[in-house]
């Protein structure tokens, strides 16, 4: 009974996060979604070198803003966190160029769609990796 008052008060803390985490992320994803278009239709750049580009300049601009803006309280260090962060981005990455080249090279649609798309999936995952693994905010709650 124990694990599942712990899960439901970590379904409660989650709920004091999600809001700003989405806008701050929606912000980001603008960014990253500009930063494709431009790259891709000015600079007539390979697609997946825009979007590795664009993904790393708005996971910086995510990163800043989730640790000051979002995770205030958390207890971890900042080298700490940039280095969770730095792997999350990885796995993002790997991940984001992976969907992209499947829904451009496969399904026919435009990189600046595809990143669109990808960035949906992105978001739910993002949210729980930076919540759980680079920030350790379930730390910060005292469970």
């Amino acid at each position: 009974m124990s694990a599942f008052r712990n899960l439901r008060q970590e379904a409660l803390a989650l709920k004091h996060y999600v809001g700003p985490y989405a806008a701050l992320n929606s912000v980001c994803f603008v960014i990253d979604a500009a930063l494709v278009f431009v790259l891709t239709h000015t600079t007539n750049l390979y697609y997946l070198l825009a979007v590795v580009i664009s993904f790393l300049m708005s996971s910086a601009c995510l990163f800043i803003g989730a640790r000051y803006l979002v995770f205030i309280e958390t207890e971890t260090t900042l080298f700490r966190s940039f280095v969770s962060f730095c792997q999350v981005v990885c796995i993002k990455l790997v991940l984001a160029s992976l969907y992209i080249f499947t829904l451009v090279e496969l399904a026919g649609f435009s990189p600046f769609v595809a990143r669109i798309i990808s960035g949906g999936i992105e978001a739910i995952t993002a949210f729980l990796l930076d919540y759980f693994r680079t920030f350790a905010m379930h730390r910060v709650r005292g469970q």
